[in-house]
């Protein structure tokens, strides 16, 4: 989730930092996203959510059965949305 959280802060050329920073192979990741069978697959994948719903493209996030508008602040509005003891790391 720390690579998650960090891509989205630093979108889109933050990719590398973001693996250096938390001890992980940039170049094993970098791998995955540039093989053209993981790509196609990706591609499949995407192909066959949106058919099933109104979803624009990716990413598409929905709480609580609700489309989010936007993905800015992620982690704020699933924390919003938690009713459970907020875990340790929503802020």
């Amino acid at each position: 989730m720390d690579f998650a959280v960090c891509i989205e802060q630093n979108y889109p050329s933050g990719g590398e930092a973001c693996a250096t920073e938390l001890g992980l192979d940039w170049s094993n990741i970098e791998a995955c996203t540039t093989d053209e069978q993981a790509a196609a697959k990706v591609s499949v994948a995407n192909a066959n959510v949106t058919a099933f719903a109104d979803i624009p493209g990716t990413p598409t996030v929905f709480i609580n059965g609700k489309q989010l508008s936007t993905t800015n602040a992620l982690l704020y509005q699933v924390c919003n949305a938690y009713t459970g003891t907020k875990p340790a790391g929503c802020p």
